[in-house]
């Protein structure tokens, strides 16, 4: 609790400070990431917390050093400043790769949502009530069917199928996603079997860039791999040749 209390002042003081216009790169950048991660509409916000969290560890850190400092003797600034640097960089880094991940999960699950799609309008559904039964016993935890539920509250509530189509386009933030929302909203007024044949058609194209990126997933953890491997057969390598080292001497 005294840390939220805490990091809340922060937030007031940068916002006093206006520190988001003093560094307007850094702070987009950050932006742009959490739009990414949050939606468009939660970015700001993000990004705030983003920061006061990140400027309350760099505090840790800077009371570290000045105690590392007074206990060794030594002046630890510099390395401190350093390594504040380099915090900044990973924090900012952490981000890239929550993105990367958010857009892969969807990426890998979309096709299965649209086949869940296709088959309720096959079996008579209107796209509504599809959209609305493909959301029950939905993992919300996941990014996709996180948008999707909001999606199928958002039409509860009467707002304009288009508007909500494309909210959920942006904050998915995935081109596959804008490629089925465009698909919807470009064919959904025809109905009928022209429409579930051309979420068909759609979902050929999806399963192919699923299995791209299914194998760029499985190529990175074998490079992940190499080095584990180089290792241990290093180790190998020792206790192997241990023995008849000694015994030579």
């Amino acid at each position: 609790m005294k840390v939220w209390n805490l990091q809340a002042r922060i937030r007031d003081g940068l916002e006093r400070l206006r520190i988001y216009e003093r560094w307007p790169l850094l702070f987009e950048m950050i932006h742009v990431r959490m739009a990414a991660l949050h939606g468009a509409n939660r970015a700001a916000e993000a990004c705030r917390s983003f920061t006061a969290e990140t400027v309350v560890h760099l505090l840790g850190l800077a009371v570290l050093s000045v105690v590392l400092s007074v206990a060794s003797g030594v002046i630890m600034i510099p390395f401190c400043l350093l390594l504040m640097v380099f915090f900044v960089i990973f924090r900012v880094k952490s981000l890239d790769n929550q993105v990367k991940h958010k857009r892969r999960r969807i990426v890998l699950e979309l096709p299965e949502l649209l086949n869940k799609i296709t088959l309720l309008l096959h079996a008579g559904e209107t796209l509504h009530q599809a959209i609305h039964r493909s959301c029950q016993q939905a993992d919300e935890s996941h990014p996709l069917y996180k948008e999707w539920v909001k999606l199928s509250r958002a039409l509860k509530d009467n707002r304009p199928f288009i508007i909500a189509m494309e909210e959920f386009s942006r904050s998915c933030g995935v081109l596959e996603v804008s490629m089925f929302s465009t698909n919807v909203l470009m064919n959904f007024k025809r109905g009928g079997s022209d429409f579930a044949y051309s979420l068909e058609e759609l979902s050929h194209t999806l399963w192919e860039r699923r299995k791209a990126a299914a194998r760029t997933i499985g190529e990175e953890a074998s490079a992940k791999m190499v080095f584990p491997m180089v290792l241990l057969f290093c180790t190998v390598m020792l206790i192997v040749a241990a023995p008849a080292v000694l015994s030579l001497q």
